[in-house]
């Protein structure tokens, strides 16, 4: 593995988990609300704009490594995704302290914390399972804490293909493998939903 190219996807990973975590600490639990809508496009995002992501980065990191080139890819559209919501939050809600009940501002507080909190834990999850084989082997292991990681390191991609199967009016299977490298599939053995179910049946074989 490129050890240039990790310790570069690593740092950026690293401070988009930093960043987020001082959004939510220096923020208001209103201007919170917001931060949690834009990490969660920017999760949607990055699974929807994965494959073109990749591309992107093909032009500017040169690395073997397919672990790096797919973690990259992924950070990268997160990164882009969120951009939108960070200029809203900076250029329009700086000075936006509006006069809300302080029941709204507990449990606004609260869910949006949660929900970056869980959308950053199942990226960092994904994320260790495509570039770490002793994370993939633990979670191949088949014990009952292994499949509960596991679910969960796929729960945003399966999420994804559900819902962006709908507004695209697409299979999963070809959403799947049109918007998620194949490398990202391979690695993590993720079958898209329904994959089964829709397949066509077998006939059993004739007797002679």
């Amino acid at each position: 593995m490129d050890m240039q190219a990790m310790l570069v996807t690593g740092g950026v990973v690293v401070l988009v988990v930093a960043l987020t975590i001082k959004a939510l600490v220096t923020r208001t639990a209103f201007q919170r609300v917001t931060v949690a809508f834009t990490i969660l496009w920017a999760s949607f995002f990055a699974c929807h704009y994965w494959q073109t992501s990749l591309s992107l980065l093909d032009l500017v990191l040169r690395t073997d490594s397919h672990e790096i080139r797919v973690l990259g890819g992924f950070w990268l559209a997160f990164v882009l995704g969120c951009l939108p919501g960070v200029f809203m939050i900076q250029a329009w809600m700086r000075n936006w302290d509006p006069d809300l009940p302080s029941w709204f501002d507990r449990v606004a507080g609260i869910l949006a914390s949660v929900v970056v909190g869980v959308l950053l834990i199942l990226h960092l999850l994904m994320s260790a399972e495509i570039a770490v084989p002793q994370v993939r082997d633990y979670l191949a292991a088949g014990s009952t804490p292994a499949r509960v990681l596991k679910s969960a390191s796929r729960l945003t991609l399966r999420t994804y293909s559900r819902l962006g199967a709908r507004v695209c009016h697409m299979s999963t299977v070809t959403l799947a493998q049109e918007r998620v490298p194949v490398e990202v599939l391979e690695s993590l053995r993720e079958k898209p939903a329904h994959s089964r179910r829709n397949a066509p049946p077998t006939k059993p074989e004739a007797n002679p």
